[in-house]
């Protein structure tokens, strides 16, 4: 027992000696006087400014605190970093060996002055490109002379952990106005990046208020090889704020517009990628191309999961979805050529979309007056894009649009449609296409050319089993008046007109009903041919059996007259 508590005793014995030890040692090597010899000519140095250092006082265990820290702009009178306390912690065992190894510097209640002139450059451009004039050995300022030399610490800057707590940045651009410049503050500045090291992952956190908003990051930085992999989150940050910069690549007048931001960043000088989210709220945008229709306290939410391969300019799009007033269009694929010749090639889809509640979404001037046309339903898009941008007419390459009870009303009457629309190049087919019309029921296929020039060519058959003729003729509005006399004694005056139309359209079919109803009369097998053209709708044939007997008759409309007539024969 007496022989453990005499090697306990000479333990604690060489523990309080090596402890004396390091103070001795920490006092003799550590002085204020020799903090400041060493550090002040080192940084000037190495910034070439003027720098100020305050009180230093030093302790065993919290290290060298400076209190009070001034580096000045390259003139020397205006203040470009001050800070209240820097704090040097040291490491203890190298010590005893005659050195002073530095690995932990905090900065507490740092201030940065920021300017950017109005020739672009910065106060801070000449430590980014030092001069290449060399101090002359017979400066007074160059240097140090052998009993500095011996003065000094020896020091070593093995620095592993990097704080930065309560920092305040102000950024002043003179670029835009040399008079009055915009100003820009970070406040609130927290930086950590601990276990710096050059092989592994160093973590970083930047916690900070820009212009009031809440910005972070947190994420590591890997310098051998260098990579990344950061959160960053950015909330309710005021874009007007920035609106000098952008009126010249904006496509209007912004009035609001707020962005909130969290996104992941990760990757390597060669790719990088983002997945997150990206929101625009209280948008108020008045567009050049849409003056009549400006967007009101529009949102847009963008969420994203991408690729950038740099050396190859692609960009692979895993999943790009905006949301705009509840308007979703959905992306993935791939763009290339990102520096030279863009090219695309990508899937994009629409899921089910409500059409009222998307003319609600829109702004009201750009529609026009679909107002007295109430659509509604809904309706879902498939597409693919590929292509070269400057060819955007051969952009688009196939589409499936669903369609779900889409309906308007047009002329007294309110069609309803149900099916899918296939789109190859610039033709547009249908399948499993019906039309509800009241109580009537149809299946129509159509085939559509030329959906991107002047004139659409279209083919259309409609069939059904039974149907009522006279709603399909007449219609309710009272705008037509239906005839068998000649064109000349048509004069009859109408209680609302419709018209004129001016339809780009050329198209033809056949109608063919086993059963229909004319004017209370059952007509069996019925035909019609019919064509429009030019804004003129013909029946060139129209024939059926009724009463044990057959008729024969066609049809002329005008579309393009301000009341709608029609003439049968």
């Amino acid at each position: 027992m007496k022989k453990w508590t005499k090697i306990f005793s000479v333990v604690v014995i060489l523990l309080v000696a090596l402890v004396v030890a390091l103070v001795v040692l920490a006092n003799v090597l550590i002085t204020p006087e020799r903090v400041k010899e060493t550090l002040l000519p080192l940084a000037e140095e190495n910034l070439n400014r003027k720098i100020d250092l305050g009180n230093i006082e030093i302790s065993l265990f919290s290290g060298i605190e400076i209190h009070g820290l001034t580096v000045y702009e390259e003139d020397g009178n205006d203040v470009f970093v001050s800070t209240d306390l820097v704090r040097l912690k040291y490491q203890l065992l190298p010590l005893l060996v005659m050195k002073v190894v530095i690995d932990e510097v905090r900065l507490e209640r740092p201030s940065i002055r920021v300017v950017r002139f109005k020739d672009g450059q910065f106060n801070f451009s000449d430590l980014l490109n030092p001069s290449d004039n060399e101090s002359s050995p017979s400066d007074p300022s160059a240097g140090s002379n052998p009993s500095n030399e011996q003065d000094s610490i020896p020091l070593s800057l093995l620095v592993s952990n990097l704080l930065l707590q309560d920092g305040h940045l102000t950024f002043l651009d003179h670029t835009l106005n040399d008079e009055a410049p915009y100003r820009y503050e970070i406040s609130s500045l927290q930086i950590a990046a601990k276990g710096i090291s050059s092989t592994g992952e160093i973590p970083l956190s930047v916690q900070c208020q820009f212009n009031g908003d809440q910005l972070s990051l947190d994420g590591h930085v890997s310098l051998l090889p260098l990579a990344v992999n950061f959160k960053v989150e950015l909330q309710d940050l005021d874009a007007v704020a920035f609106k000098p910069y952008l009126q010249d690549v904006l496509p209007g007048e912004m009035g609001g517009l707020k962005v909130n931001l969290e996104s992941t960043v990760s990757g390597t000088p060669d790719e990088i990628g983002l997945k997150g989210s990206l929101s625009f709220t209280d948008i108020d945008f008045l567009l050049d191309a849409m003056p009549d229709a400006p967007l009101e306290n529009a949102q847009l939410g963008i969420g994203y999961d991408v690729l950038f391969v740099l050396n190859q300019e692609t960009l692979h799009i895993r999943q790009l979805g905006f949301d705009y007033n509840t308007i979703k269009v959905n992306t993935t694929g791939k763009v290339s050529g990102l520096l030279s010749a863009l090219a695309l090639d990508l899937a994009v889809t629409v899921p089910e979309l409500q059409i009222r509640q998307a003319i609600d979404a829109v702004p009201s001037g750009l529609l026009g007056d679909v107002g007295s046309l109430d659509p509604a339903g809904s309706l879902s898009i498939e597409a693919t894009v590929s292509g070269n941008m400057d060819e955007a007419k051969g952009l688009l390459k196939s589409a499936t649009i669903d369609l779900e009870d889409v309906q308007a009303t047009v002329g007294g009457q309110r069609p309803a449609f149900s099916g899918q629309l296939l789109l190859a190049g610039d033709k547009m087919s249908s399948e499993g296409l019906q039309l509800r019309l009241g109580d009537n029921h149809a299946d129509i296929y159509f085939d559509a050319n030329h959906l991107f020039s002047d004139l659409i060519t279209v083919t259309a058959d409609i069939s059904s089993e039974r149907f009522l003729l006279e709603p399909l003729l007449v219609g309710s509005a009272g705008s037509m008046v239906v005839t068998d006399q000649s064109e000349e004694d048509v004069e009859e005056e109408v209680s609302e007109e419709v018209g004129p139309f001016d339809i780009p359209l050329h198209a033809k079919g056949t109608i063919t009903v086993t059963e229909a109803l004319w004017k209370e009369l059952v007509i069996n097998d019925f035909i019609a041919q019919y064509e429009l053209k030019d804004n003129i709708f013909k029946l060139a044939q129209m024939d059926g059996q009724v009463a044990g007997g057959s008729f024969n008759n066609n049809a002329r409309v005008d579309l393009g007259k301000r009341a709608w007539h029609i003439l049968l024969i």
